[in-house]
């Protein structure tokens, strides 16, 4: 759903980080071979969940609705090694998918996450428009120099206040360039050790513990242990309320709920078609997002809708 012209949606997309490539083959995979593609979250959408998970870097994530793995993987892309991602789907013929590009996704080097070439054996080339903004490539545009790096470029030099003998300022310069050609024993060192970090962190998988539980979200979940640091929830939005009260017995503070759909295609300021068993349960669950004294919440016009939530 976008509510936004066209122009400034794409606008917003190319001026955005751009998808990587392992989720344009999966979008383009899913639109090959599943029903419903559209409930793919898209790049845009995609990269808000990656931003926020790199800001959060939760070392433990719930998801209600795996679909086939698209916002699962952006999701870990900011989390930290040895954490934990819980995903739960009801459709089985969709486990096997997922499953793949998890693997793909935690077996490539950190460095290659975005850049990686295609392993599946699905081209890269992308599906015509068909009204769905999210699936077509990306193209980054070059932009100016930041306000301030040009400012500093032009701003007049502070002449000095006083001149030192020649002699002394002759002692200087040459000192000075010793210091740079030859740097003390112990910054040589550190700029060792972390060009050696660089190199062994760019051939490291990740290491994420990934469980893919297949079922009713609404059994599964007073069964989980422990407490997560992010829960993203998109799945059948008749039990979001349910979801509501179930997931906030395994929040802790500072836990972050983030949930989709929650405009619902603008349904949620119609009137209520009497068929209509989603929009309601969506009303009374962006209520409770707002009214529950154990939360923080903002709604962004990401998209069909996403909220923010901050356990207090």
């Amino acid at each position: 759903m976008f509510f936004l012209p066209k122009n400034l949606d794409d606008y917003i997309v190319n001026h955005s980080e751009d998808e990587p490539q392992i989720l344009k083959d999966l979008t383009r995979e899913t639109h090959l071979k599943v029903l419903q593609p559209i409930m793919l979250s898209g790049a845009y959408q995609g990269r808000v969940l990656s931003m926020i998970s790199h800001l959060r870097a939760p070392k433990r994530v719930l998801e209600i609705g795996t679909f086939t793995g698209y916002s699962a993987i952006c999701l870990m892309e900011g989390m930290p090694q040895g954490s934990e991602l819980v995903t739960i789907d009801i459709n089985e013929e969709l486990e096997d998918i997922a499953a793949r590009y998890f693997k793909r996704f935690t077996s490539a080097p950190l460095s290659e996450q975005s850049h990686e070439e295609d392993r599946t054996g699905v081209t890269s080339t992308p599906l015509s428009d068909k009204g769905d903004r999210d699936i077509k490539d990306e193209r980054s545009e070059q932009e100016n120099p930041p306000v301030a790096e040009r400012s500093r470029s032009h701003a007049p030099q502070t002449p000095f206040t006083s001149t030192p003998p020649s002699d002394q300022r002759d002692g200087d310069i040459k000192e000075e360039r010793s210091e740079q050609e030859n740097p003390p024993m112990a910054e040589r060192s550190r700029s060792h050790d972390a060009k050696a970090f660089d190199r062994s962190r760019s051939h490291t998988p990740r290491n994420i513990n990934i469980k893919q539980l297949i079922g009713d979200a609404t059994e599964i979940i007073p069964q989980l242990e422990g407490t997560f640091d992010l829960i993203f929830i998109d799945a059948d939005k008749p039990n979001y309320v349910t979801y509501f009260h179930q997931i906030m017995e395994k929040v802790s503070s500072g836990s972050l709920i983030i949930s989709d759909n929650v405009l619902w295609h603008g349904k949620v300021v119609e009137q209520i078609n009497s068929k209509d068993a989603s929009t309601p349960v969506l009303l009374e669950y962006n209520r409770l997002l707002k009214e529950d004294q154990r939360l923080q919440t903002v709604l962004l016009s990401v998209r069909d809708g996403l909220t923010l939530s901050r356990v207090l």
